[in-house]
């Protein structure tokens, strides 16, 4: 089948109609596809390897005379059938010289009625809809095929032949196309300067193309620390393009050129509809100015795009490259040699610090099994037996479960059966407190005993809530590592008391530190109003009395392994304390 499409101008409804090109061949794979566009067009679709000829034509109205005679010869073609994309009269006429078999929207479609009078079919597809949906279901409905959205979202780039695998930056770039047809699309200079200085983390560029473009782009660099993109003709534009992260501009070709490149890309718009003109993925976003725009009746005149404040920009774009930062990790991680790595290994990427924590099966210790058997405490209460997969799913949902409720976790990013890559939050406590004064180490037990509290004021326990996991980072205390888990039968208040047991007792391994444990009681029972632990660290001191005596007979206290004697001096400790003051 021998196919024309008719799409003359301008950019942006070139890129929006390349994506039927890929739909054709799927459908009709022995099809040959000829293009007619404007000449000032023509160069992004050069090569592309769905067309086999582009024809390319000067439309200017002193000029359409000599494209008349090409276009007469182009009869010759034979064209099984033309399908007007554009849904213009000059466009109409076009396709009408050159096959008689002209299928395009019906006159309630488009603006220019006159022009569905030239089509031999028409189909009603309202003027309104998406306008990728609006090319998809005019030819499909032409070629008798169909097509689903999941198609449109897992589409290969639109200009295959022009898209390289992109780098690894280790500063994220971004490219800020300035220039679109309508002035009033173009995002004031004031502003795009506020925003571009708000751009710290990224490495920014400006994409200009005209005089006027150039002369805005110079104003916007001197004022900011952006780069102006050297000028190139759109094929070396659209190859550039693909060593940034992301396109953030107007309602423009650029821009939309991202989208067809499965780019991700943040689009501005003022005084057209984004609902029409842009398809949202999750990388590709747009930002109105307003939602009530019609696009049967547009102003070019307006100011709507003074309306969209920088900060409400920058929000769009640390989103979209929070995504496509994730999705990269997951690409980098999957590279890696898994198996040579440590349970838990660090990880360098883009000049951040990850942490990728491997699956494993998870239990009561020997030792645990040993103590629990001879002593009835809290503590030795022994973790339930998880195979690898079990532990790592655990960990990973209570992560995600205390997060929602609001304790600081690290950010898991990427997760599968193996591991999960989770981002550095800092420090942790132990290593911190060897080093503190005695005002810092307060502040860090405050920040420390805040999120064991939260985690317990939601009927929730910890399971490991030493100083080695927390952690600390820009002033924010971290809470790590939940993959012990015990048996449902198991009473809250008996785990909570174990959580904070297990705190108190990670103290005694900070040597040469001053710590005030009467402080630390009396600030929990106040964050939780768990005042039953007074009951519980009362009756531990006083039935390990006799047994603090024995141990501290020199024979037997060299006998005693490093975790048995911390527990004992945390409980000398506690003895010490004037039980009144404590409370």
């Amino acid at each position: 089948m021998k196919i024309a499409i008719i799409k003359l101008s301008a950019l942006g409804d070139i890129v929006h109609s390349s994506i039927v090109l890929q739909f054709i061949k799927k459908n009709i794979p022995s099809s040959e596809i000829h293009w007619i566009c404007d000449e000032r067009f023509s160069g992004i679709l050069k090569d592309h390897e769905y067309i086999d000829r582009v024809i390319s034509l000067k439309l200017k109205d002193k000029e359409f005379r000599d494209s008349y005679t090409r276009l007469k010869k182009l009869k010759k073609e034979n064209y099984d059938i033309a399908i007007d994309l554009q849904g213009l009269i000059k466009s109409a006429i076009v396709g009408k010289i050159i096959c008689s078999n002209l299928v395009g929207f019906d006159k309630n479609s488009i603006r220019e009625k006159l022009a569905a009078k030239f089509y031999k079919d028409n189909f009603f597809i309202d003027y309104s809809e998406n306008i990728i949906l609006r090319n998809l279901k005019l030819v499909s409905r032409a070629l008798n095929f169909n097509f689903n959205e999941d198609e449109i979202k897992n589409k290969k780039p639109c200009f295959a032949k022009l898209k390289r695998e992109k780098p690894y930056n280790n500063i994220s770039k971004i490219l800020i196309t300035i220039g679109s047809s309508w002035k009033s699309k173009i995002y004031p200079t004031n502003l795009q300067i506020q925003l571009i200085n708000k751009l710290k983390n990224y490495e920014v560029y400006l994409c200009a193309g005209n005089k006027y473009e150039q002369e805005i782009a110079k104003e916007i660099s001197a004022k900011t620390d952006a780069k102006i993109l050297e000028k190139m003709d759109i094929q070396n534009l659209v190859t550039k393009m693909n060593e940034f992260d992301l396109v953030v501009g107007p309602d423009s070709g650029i821009t939309h050129i991202a989208w067809a490149q499965n780019m991700p890309s943040l689009t501005i718009y003022g005084p057209t509809p984004s609902f029409r003109n842009s398809y949202i993925t999750d990388v590709n976003l747009v930002i109105d100015s307003r939602k009530d725009i019609n696009p049967l009746n547009l102003n070019k005149d307006s100011n709507y795009i003074n309306l969209i404040k920088p900060d409400d920009i920058v929000v769009k774009i640390e989103n979209i490259m929070d995504l496509v930062e994730k999705k990269e990790l997951k690409e980098f991680v999957l590279n890696l040699d898994i198996e040579s790595l440590n349970y838990i290994s660090k990880i360098k990427f883009k000049n951040k610090i990850y942490w990728l924590k491997k699956a494993r099966q998870t239990g009561p210790r020997k030792i645990q099994s040993f103590y629990s058997k001879i002593f009835n405490f809290d503590i030795l209460i022994l973790p339930e037996k998880k195979d690898k997969k079990n532990s790592l799913n655990y960990e990973y949902e209570k992560n995600l479960y205390f997060s929602k409720n609001g304790i600081n976790v690290p950010r898991i990013r990427y997760k599968n059966d193996e591991f999960f890559i989770m981002e550095d939050s800092g420090k942790t406590l132990h290593e911190l407190l060897k080093t503190c004064n005695e005002d810092e180490i307060k502040n860090l037990i405050d920040l420390s005993l805040e999120q064991l509290s939260k985690i317990h004021n939601i009927k929730e326990y910890h399971g490991g809530s030493q100083t080695r996991n927390f952690t600390y980072i820009n002033d924010k205390m971290y809470v790590i590592d939940f993959e012990e888990s015990f048996d449902a039968k198991t009473r809250l208040d008996v785990l909570q008391f174990r959580d904070f047991l297990l705190y108190l007792l990670s103290f005694t391994k900070i040597k040469n530190k001053k710590i005030d444990y009467r402080y630390i009681i009396n600030r929990y029972i106040e964050l939780t109003n768990n005042s039953f632990v007074e009951k519980k660290l009362l009756s531990y001191s006083k039935a390990l009395k006799p047994f603090l005596k024995i141990c501290n007979i020199s024979f037997i206290k060299k006998r005693l392994g490093s975790d048995v004697k911390n527990f004992l001096n945390l409980f000398s400790d506690i003895e010490k304390l004037d039980d009144k003051n404590i409370f």
